[in-house]
């Protein structure tokens, strides 16, 4: 516990040195908003998007500060060392507010319970949702799904005796993993598969296993022509993607949450799944991905 309570303190330290290098928040040379990214691929690239429409929306020096962990990231804006925080409904409720999720709970209800948890806690504003969520989500192949008129995880049912399920280590260990979501529907598998997350999806191509658990913005769904089934019991939380921005940076500068705003629901779950595609099999680069982002859903020309 102390080495975590290090490592944290070291991480925002080194947090608040590259923002000194900067020249200071609002000083000389220095950035009117800071814009904080994350480590994951869709965290990075999201922040890239939000700078690239504060650039070319307002007339304010938007800084960056990449490669965070998500927790790390959200401190940063929570203690004022950064303004715009790329979040996730989920996410912040279980880990941040410390609300519990009981499953079936309507989403609606779950989106302002975090809205509402995050202004009264830390005076953060969420913005209304870009549109998708990467949350968990069984995944079949195509052909098995047509086949036999499988859309939901309730239609998986009677097929689970003969499929062998898999899914990483950790799934099999979270309170709102592998056993939970069992007995919420009913599955009862043949067999199941623990394994490294990179080999699910090529071992579903290869009908090693018959159902894995995905995520439903992963570029490996397109890649390998999946499809995920509806979370029809609505066991696992919500994890729409949103941007939470300090209340007074808002104040300061409301330009910041009117651009913003243009992003309101622009993005289904399929078109992150074919941007984190292109980035991570390296068709495109992170920069460049973000700019056709607004381009392509005709926030920026």
């Amino acid at each position: 516990m102390k080495r975590n309570v290090f490592l944290l303190s070291l991480c925002l330290i080194l947090v608040v040195t590259i923002f000194a290098a900067c020249g200071g928040r609002g000083g000389a040379g220095g950035p009117d908003v800071v814009v904080a990214g994350k480590q994951s691929a869709e965290g990075a690239f999201m922040a890239e998007v939000f700078a690239q429409l504060l650039e070319a929306k307002t007339d304010l020096n938007i800084g960056r500060v990449n490669d965070l962990a998500s927790r790390i990231a959200f401190q940063a804006v929570r203690d004022g060392e950064a303004d715009i925080y790329p979040g996730y409904t989920g996410t912040m409720l279980v880990n941040y507010l410390g609300q519990d999720v009981v499953p079936g709970t309507p989403y609606e209800v779950l989106i302002e319970r975090t809205r509402l948890g995050l202004l009264e806690e830390y005076d953060l504003v969420m913005l209304d949702s870009v549109g998708f969520q990467n949350t968990y989500r069984i995944a079949i192949s195509r052909e098995f799904a047509e086949e036999n008129n499988i859309r939901t995880s309730s239609d998986l049912v009677p097929f689970a005796p003969y499929m062998t399920f898999g899914a990483e280590h950790d799934f099999f260990d979270r309170p709102d993993g592998f056993y939970a979501m069992s007995e919420a529907y009913g599955f009862e598998f043949a067999d199941t598969m623990m394994m490294d997350i990179g080999l699910k999806y090529p071992s579903l191509d290869q009908g090693e296993v018959q159902a894995v658990i995905g995520y439903t913005t992963d570029g490996m769904i397109s890649r390998f022509d999946l499809v995920l089934l509806e979370d029809d019991l609505m066991f696992f939380a919500p994890y729409y993607f949103h941007a939470v921005v300090r209340r007074d940076t808002l104040e300061r500068f409301p330009e910041v949450g009117e651009a913003l705003a243009l992003l309101t629901g622009v993005a289904t779950d399929a078109d992150m799944s074919r941007f984190n595609y292109m980035i991570v099999s390296g068709q495109i680069s992170m920069t460049d991905a973000a700019t056709l982002f607004l381009q392509e859903f005709g926030i920026i020309d």
